[in-house]
């Protein structure tokens, strides 16, 4: 049990004001089929904008962030979608893998 005064647990929370803008196009390729598994290859460019600030009074235009990339993606049995992404920014470059589910 706390103590008078004491407090034990604090509620925290972190707010953060966001404003983003994606764009990306998907294309299809190319299909084939291996077996009983069918896979779709496609080509996905995009461009990505946006900012944080603490306060919603705060967003503006002013020192947007922004990232431009193309990522590459293999559909298995259309529920199935395997990706590899490269992006790049003022500040750095990425390449990005991921496995997910197509909903």
């Amino acid at each position: 049990m706390p103590k008078n005064g004491e407090v034990r647990f604090q509620k925290r929370s972190f707010a953060a004001q966001t404003t983003t803008s994606k764009h990306a196009l998907r294309y299809r390729v190319a299909e084939a089929k291996l077996g009983k598994q069918q896979f779709g290859f496609g080509i996905a460019p995009f461009f990505d904008a946006g900012t944080v600030r603490n306060h919603w009074q705060d967003l503006n235009f002013k020192d947007i962030k922004y990232a431009y990339g193309v990522g590459l993606r293999v559909a298995w049995n259309q529920s199935t979608i395997i990706f590899l992404d490269y992006g790049v920014s003022k500040e750095d470059k990425l390449l990005y893998f991921g496995i997910g589910q197509a909903f």
